[in-house]
């Protein structure tokens, strides 16, 4: 990966960050709702018409520790699943 912060100006900095990735939260660690693959993929959809797969990676939107296990599992399995189900 290029070395995003080694810029001289400001446009350069705005440039920089093209290069970053971006981690997007899809499913809901406050909520005991198990969130569909569909609706997943659906939030997925939305965010990959303004920025490039490469550069998105999937993930809870914060720690799933305070779950049960089993509700974060599903949640985590319908995560995947989704993810692995667009181009």
């Amino acid at each position: 990966m290029t070395d995003c912060f080694t810029c001289s100006n400001a446009a350069d900095q705005l440039r920089s960050l093209l290069c970053l990735q971006i981690v997007l939260g899809v499913v809901k660690i406050a909520s005991s709702h198990v969130e569909s693959v569909e609706e997943i993929c659906t939030r997925l959809k939305q965010v990959l018409t303004v920025l490039p797969a490469e550069r998105l990676i999937v993930a809870p939107d914060c720690g799933l520790g305070f779950l049960p296990t089993e509700l974060a599992k599903q949640k985590l399995y319908n995560m995947v699943q989704a993810a692995k189900s667009l181009p």
